[in-house]
C-alpha cells in the first residue's frame, strides 16, 4: 500500500500543477489537500506505528502531528515541524472550508479562489520539503551502525 500511496502523490503533484495553470482553482485545491493528507498520514505511520486510515481527513492528521510534535514523541518530527508550520496549515485548511461552504450560495471570486490555490501550493512546497527531509534521518535513525 505504500508503494501504491508513493505512486499516487508523485502522480498527483503534476496533476495539481496543471490544473492550477488551466485556472481550475477548485480541482487544485482538492489535489493539494489529497496530497497534504496523504503526507501528513505518512509521518502519523512512521512515528506512531499505526495507520491511522482513511477515515483521519486531513483535519485529524494535523492534530495528530501537532499533538505528536507538542508531546515530542519523536525527536527526529521536532527537527523538521513545527508548530506554527501546523497551524499555518490548520488555517489554511480552514479557509478552504469556509470557501467550499460558500460556493452553492455565493459567488466566490476568482482571486479568493486563486490565492487559495497558490497559498496551498506554498504550503505543499514547504511540507513536501519538510516531509523529504524527516524521511532521510527517519531512515538513517533506522540504519544500526556496527561497532
Amino acid at each position: 500500500m505504500k508503494n501504491k500511496e508513493k505512486k499516487s502523490v508523485k502522480k498527483l503533484l503534476p496533476m495539481a500543477t496543471l490544473a492550477l495553470k488551466n485556472e481550475f482553482y477548485f480541482e487544485t485545491v482538492m489535489i493539494l489537500s489529497t496530497i497534504m493528507e496523504a503526507r501528513l498520514r505518512t509521518i502519523i505511520t512512521r512515528i506512531d506505528k499505526s495507520n491511522p486510515g482513511t477515515a483521519f481527513t486531513l483535519e485529524h492528521c494535523i492534530k495528530r502531528v501537532k499533538y505528536l510534535v507538542v508531546n515530542a514523541k519523536d525527536p527526529i518530527l521536532l527537527d523538521h515541524f513545527d508548530i506554527q508550520y501546523l497551524d499555518e496549515l490548520r488555517a489554511w485548511k480552514n479557509h478552504r472550508n469556509v470557501i467550499f461552504k460558500n460556493l452553492p450560495e455565493t459567488h466566490v471570486s476568482k482571486y479568493r479562489m486563486e490565492k487559495l490555490a497558490k497559498d496551498g501550493f506554498n504550503l505543499l512546497s514547504r511540507l513536501i520539503g519538510s516531509y523529504k527531509k524527516f524521511k532521510k534521518d527517519w531512515q538513517k535513525s533506522l540504519v544500526k551502525i556496527p561497532a
